[in-house]
């Protein structure tokens, strides 16, 4: 989500102070006045933010606030040449947002409480909804991968809960999320607030990628593997499709404008074996004390997902930071007995609420780095991004691997509309 300030208008009513200066630039206690709806801003996770203001003291604002690093957040700075009101004013945003979601504030607007949860509850319906539309094209494509067989059930803990089991039911109405409250004896009763049965489906991996090389072979792509596409390759061909996760920017050296900071998460997903009557069954205890168990495929093992001992190592910047010990471990498939886990801390997190796990029988870890946006932890988003860099690249990140046709479609969109989707003498790379 990205934030935008509205500090125009000419403060007449303030008489001769705002003779010299814009009114959202004059003190309010020790402070400028419009710190104080960054700061709103900020506090909520929304780092990137346009400040719309008149153009008769638009270099005080440029001259105080700068590009906006001081408050760890950046700064673009618009102007209304007349005013014109709210809403003339939101529309020299359009590009800013660029069909992303927005808070608007006004700059004279001092909040006494905090706008996070607002935020987070925002942005998690709007991942929600997302995964949810693109549900029915993923299926036309990659129906036979889809698994619908299994039971699905999420919780809300008693204790430590970033939301209660109230706030997640209105959340599961508003989203037309299918739902049934259940008990669940597979957890500890007296440490859940409530639990529901859920309708949702999970990826064959194994399948998903064997009807990929399918559709592949197919359409005759040239396929080419385990070689490093390298950025003086670019001018080779019509078109480049950068569909690299975590090495989105590893051919942007010479294109700085593309290059952007994501969050870097060297993660390591567990795979476990339960006791029989955990078969088929997926049980997410949601927010604050977050973990999952999932099938994995129908192999009769789950994947464990748990936040505090999943992640080993974490940076933001242009590039993920491996640190050695796990370099020889990263993106290496199913390991068993991996020389570095957190199996046993996993464990101990889980059986409070899961008394069994204390039986299941560690097959192994996957480790790979999960690439984010940075500082949306508030909300946790994932949210897919399709953005042309230039007449020759079009960047891709998807957050979720359901919306990857919606991201094809949008893909296609954006060749159709600079008219290279067909150039005759011309080749597409796609780096996937």
């Amino acid at each position: 989500m990205k934030g935008i300030i509205l500090a125009g208008g000419l403060g007449t009513r303030l008489g001769k102070l705002t003779a010299v200066t814009n009114k959202h630039c004059l003190p309010v206690y020790n402070k400028p006045m419009i710190f104080f709806p960054i700061q709103t801003l900020v506090d909520a996770g929304i780092k990137d933010i346009f400040i719309i203001s008149g153009p008769e003291h638009s270099g005080h604002f440029l001259r105080l606030l700068g590009s906006g690093k001081d408050f760890g957040a950046k700064f673009t700075f618009g102007i209304q040449d007349t005013p014109g009101g709210i809403a003339h004013a939101l529309s020299l945003a359009q590009d800013f947002a660029d069909k992303e979601s927005v808070a608007v504030i006004l700059g004279d607007n001092i909040f006494e409480d905090q706008i996070a949860e607002y935020v987070r509850t925002f942005k998690s319906g709007a991942t929600a909804m997302s995964s949810k539309n693109s549900e029915s094209s993923f299926r036309k494509e990659y129906g036979e991968a889809v698994l619908d067989h299994n039971e699905h059930f999420y919780c809300i803990a008693k204790e430590g809960s970033k939301i209660s089991g109230a706030e997640f039911l209105k959340f599961c109405y508003e989203c037309e999320l299918e739902h049934e409250k259940v008990e669940l004896e597979h957890v500890h009763n007296h440490t859940i607030d409530f639990s529901i049965k859920g309708k949702e489906a999970v990826i064959d991996p194994i399948r998903l990628r064997e009807i990929v090389r399918e559709k592949i072979k197919e359409k005759e792509i040239n396929l080419i593997l385990n070689q490093v596409f390298l950025q003086n390759q670019i001018a080779d061909y019509g078109q480049v499709i950068n569909c690299t996760y975590a090495n989105l920017n590893s051919i942007y050296e010479n294109y700085p404008e593309a290059r952007r900071e994501y969050q870097f998460e060297l993660c390591e997903k567990s795979i476990w074996r339960f006791p029989e009557k955990f078969r088929n069954k997926s049980i997410v205890m949601l927010d604050g004390p977050f973990w999952c168990i999932d099938p994995y495929s129908d192999t009769g093992y789950h994947v464990v997902g748990n936040t505090d001992n999943q992640i080993h190592a974490t940076n933001v910047g242009l590039f993920p930071q491996i640190p050695d010990e796990f370099k020889s471990l990263i993106n290496r498939g199913l390991i068993k007995n991996p020389a570095i886990t957190n199996f046993n801390k996993k464990v101990e997190s889980i059986s409070y609420f899961l008394p069994e796990a204390r039986q299941a029988e560690h097959i192994g870890s996957m480790f790979t780095i999960r690439t984010v946006l940075p500082n949306l932890h508030h909300s946790d988003a994932r949210p897919t991004e399709v953005t042309r860099i230039n007449n020759k690249i079009i960047n891709v990140f998807s957050g979720k691997i359901g919306n990857c046709v919606q991201a094809a479609d949008e893909v296609l969109r954006l060749l159709a509309k600079e008219n290279t989707a067909t150039l005759p003498e011309s080749k597409a790379a796609a780096r996937v």
